[in-house]
């Protein structure tokens, strides 16, 4: 049986960034910083803070199911940027919606995130379907 060990520094970290670095894009809270919500740390928590114990994340991939106007796609947007600056090298990141559309919500407020922001827009360039970070190579 694996043995799984919580530990919240990740957890933290994603949060600090958050705080620092990403604003929210649109709505009543545009252009403040994007404070996240208890149930959203909850989550990073989560996916970020258990490990077996040789070091590897226990959960690989999650599913946030949440009702309508209540922060998904920006908590998603968020937690893109965050692994394309510090994720894996050369790893991929998706983000799945039931149509189109959806998935064009979800990349267009990544964008708008990174191109409001003047740290975030030196390090991650924006095409017209795709982010990417040179530095991972």
């Amino acid at each position: 049986m694996i043995e799984y060990v919580y530990d919240d520094t990740v957890p933290k970290r994603i949060k600090k960034f958050f705080e620092k670095f990403l604003t929210h894009s649109k709505g009543t809270h545009a252009n403040k910083p994007f404070v996240l919500l208890d149930w959203q740390y909850d989550i990073i928590n989560q996916l970020y803070g258990s490990y077996t114990e040789n070091g590897l994340r226990r959960y690989r991939n999650g599913l946030i199911l949440v009702p309508r106007k209540n922060g998904k796609t920006t908590l998603i947007a968020g937690l893109c940027i965050y692994e394309l600056l510090f994720g894996e090298s050369n790893g991929e990141l998706f983000a799945c919606a039931n149509n189109r559309e959806q998935a064009r919500i979800i990349f267009n407020i990544t964008a708008d995130m990174i191109a409001t922001s003047k740290e975030l827009s030196k390090r991650i360039k924006i095409y017209k379907s795709a982010l990417y970070n040179p530095r991972t190579k």
